[in-house]
C-alpha cells in the first residue's frame, strides 16, 4: 500500500476484479505483437462487466493458490483429514494426532516440525529428501523425538492407514496434510491458445517471461526456488523495457530456438522432470545477471547471494529455530547500508511508454 501511495499507482488499479478471459487481437499488431482483449468483470453488489483492449498484458498472478496434490490410491474414505499445506494455519488443530505429512521441502519440513510440538507422532512421507542420508534414516528427530522420516505414500485407506512404497503401514492415521507445491493457472489465457501448463510446465516461455508468438504477453514471478521479490523486479524492469521500445527481443526464429534447447533438457528428451522446468535454485544468479546485463542496469550486489546460501546453511543446521537465531551479521550491514541509500535517493521515471499505448 506505502509503495502503491509513493508512485500513485491507486487510480490505475482496480480492485475486486476478476479477469475472465483474455485474447490477442491479431488485426492490431503492434512491432511486437498483437494487442488484447481483456473481458472481466467487477465482483459485488453493484458488479460491472468489461470488454477493453490493451497494447500488452501482463500476468502476475502468482503461483500459490492452486493446490498440486500427488496420485494417491484411495481405498474407500479416509476417516480422519486430508488436507493441504494452503489451509494450514495453527498446531492446535492437531494436538495428540498421528499426523502424516506428505513432502519434505521447505513447507513440509517446518509444518512437520511446528505440529510435532503438540502431536502424538508426526511422519514425513517423501520421494527424495534434502540429504539423501535422510531415505534410510529411521531414527526419531525433532525438538520432542517424535518425527520419522518414511517413504512415500502410496494409499490411502477407509480404516484410517496409510500404506507406504516400502510396505510399511501406519495405523491410526488422524490427520494426512499434503505439503506437494502448486499448480499454476491461467484459466484466462485458455481461449487464447498461446501458451499451455503440462505437468506444470508452462510452455512456450522465452526466459520464463515471453511466448515468442506473443511477446505481448509476459509473466512475472514463474520461476520458483528463488529469492523472489529481487527477481521479479528485474523481470519487469525488462518488460517494461520491451514495451518501451528501450530493448528488443531476439527474433521469432531465436527465440522459438532457445525455447527448443530449453524443451530438449525436459523429460521425456531430456533427464530434468518437467515439474522442475521453472525451478532455478542455484541458477537463479546466473539468471538474473543476464537480465541485468539486457536491461543494462546493475547486477545485484553480492551479498544477496551470500544471504542465500548462509539462511539455507542456518536452516539445516538449526531446523528448530532458524528463523530466530543466525550468523550472518556480517551480510545485514551491506543490505541495510543500501536500504539506507535507496531511501536517500528520490526515484525518477526512467523512460515513456510507447506513444497512446495501454498495458
Amino acid at each position: 500500500r506505502a509503495f502503491a501511495e509513493h508512485f500513485h499507482l491507486h487510480p490505475m488499479i482496480r480492485m475486486n476484479t476478476r479477469v475472465l478471459r483474455a485474447l490477442p487481437v491479431p488485426s492490431k499488431e503492434s512491432a511486437i505483437g498483437p494487442a488484447w482483449q481483456i473481458e472481466s468483470e467487477s465482483v459485488g453488489a453493484e458488479g460491472t462487466h468489461r470488454l477493453e483492449e490493451f497494447d500488452a498484458l501482463v500476468v502476475c498472478n502468482g503461483h500459490y493458490s492452486h493446490p498440486r496434490l500427488p496420485q494417491v490410491q484411495q481405498e474407500g474414505r479416509f476417516p480422519g483429514v486430508i488436507m493441504h499445506s494452503h489451509n494450514y494455519r495453527n498446531k492446535e488443530d492437531f494436538e495428540g494426532q498421528r499426523v502424516v505429512v506428505v513432502g519434505a521441502s521447505a513447507s513440509g519440513e517446518d509444518i512437520a516440525r511446528e505440529v510435532a510440538q503438540v502431536a502424538r507422532q508426526v511422519y514425513i512421507s517423501a520421494r527424495k529428501w534434502q540429504n539423501p542420508a535422510w531415505a534410510t534414516d529411521k531414527a526419531p528427530i525433532g525438538s520432542k523425538q517424535n518425527i520419522w522420516r518414511r517413504s512415500l505414500v502410496t494409499t490411502v485407506s477407509k480404516d484410517g492407514s496409510v500404506h507406504l512404497a516400502d510396505g510399511t503401514v501406519l495405523d491410526d492415521i488422524d490427520t494426512i496434510i499434503y505439503c506437494t507445491g502448486y499448480k499454476y493457472a491461467f484459466p484466462f489465457l485458455k481461449e487464447a491458445r498461446v501458451i499451455t501448463v503440462d505437468d506444470n510446465c508452462v510452455s512456450p516461455l522465452y526466459e520464463h517471461i515471453f511466448p515468442p508468438s506473443a511477446p505481448t504477453l509476459s509473466f512475472i514471478g514463474i520461476p520458483w526456488k528463488v529469492v523472489p521479490f529481487a527477481m521479479f523486479e528485474l523481470q519487469s524492469k525488462w518488460v517494461a523495457q520491451v514495451l518501451s521500445g528501450r530493448v528488443s527481443l531476439p527474433s521469432r526464429a531465436e527465440m522459438d530456438a532457445a525455447v527448443k534447447k530449453f524443451e530438449s533438457e525436459l523429460e521425456p528428451h531430456g533427464t530434468k522432470l518437467r515439474r522442475y522446468a521453472h525451478c532455478l535454485g542455484d541458477d537463479q544468479f546466473e539468471y538474473n545477471d543476464h537480465i541485468s546485463e539486457i536491461c543494462g542496469v546493475a547486477k545485484l550486489p553480492e551479498w544477496r547471494k551470500a544471504m542465500y546460501y548462509a539462511t539455507g546453511m542456518n536452516k539445516r543446521s538449526r531446523p528448530e529455530d532458524y528463523r530466530n537465531e543466525w550468523n550472518d551479521e556480517d551480510l545485514r550491514l551491506p543490505a541495510q547500508m543500501e536500504e539506507e541509500q535507496a531511501m536517500r535517493i528520490r526515484p525518477v521515471v526512467v523512460g515513456e511508454p510507447m506513444e497512446g499505448s495501454r498495458a
